[in-house]
């Protein structure tokens, strides 16, 4: 109804001005993922309504999935090299940005950890395969040096990969 809609301040008086208007953190995580509509329109001096404006709001809570996660060659003992010019390890992976219907975005970069999991954007990148993460589908690699291999102990090892969207 008109006037039960959240207050907005003009920043000044004239027949024409902008407004702009903050969405609150608690309002934000109360949304759920997808689209939502917010809608303005304003009262002039002689108390009269004006049409409303809408702008579609797309809310993405969900990171990209990884997938497809591929150690070559694996078992390892740390003397096993990906090939004889990569003395390393080949970690492969794809990240899937899930959606909601339109809402989609660009995975955007990719780390992971090995045993320990720290915190976000302080791993070891992994490289998207075309050159660039900008689409909502990547693929990626990273080598783990042999030596980076040879001093972990003996046993099984954990290694944790993510991506992040934009």
């Amino acid at each position: 109804a008109n006037g039960s809609g959240t207050a907005m301040t003009l920043n000044q008086n004239a027949p024409a001005v902008s407004l702009t208007a903050t969405i609150s953190a608690a309002t934000m995580s109360g949304l759920s993922e997808g689209s939502h509509w917010v809608y303005a329109h304003s009262l002039d001096a002689y108390g009269n309504w004006g049409a409303y404006a809408s702008l579609e709001l797309k809310v993405d809570k969900n990171g990209p999935a990884a997938s497809a996660l591929q150690l070559r060659p694996n078992p390892n003992n740390g003397a096993l090299p990906y090939a004889p010019s990569f003395q390393s390890v080949r970690l492969d992976a794809t990240f899937t940005e899930p959606g909601a219907g339109p809402i989609t975005s660009n995975v955007v970069n990719a780390e992971f950890f090995i045993d320990t999991v720290g915190a976000n954007g302080t791993g070891i990148l992994v490289t998207p395969s075309d050159g660039s993460f900008n689409s909502a589908s990547e693929n990626g690699y990273s080598y783990i040096p042999l030596i980076t291999v040879n001093a972990l102990s003996q046993g099984n090892h954990v290694i944790s990969v993510h991506a992040k969207d934009a």
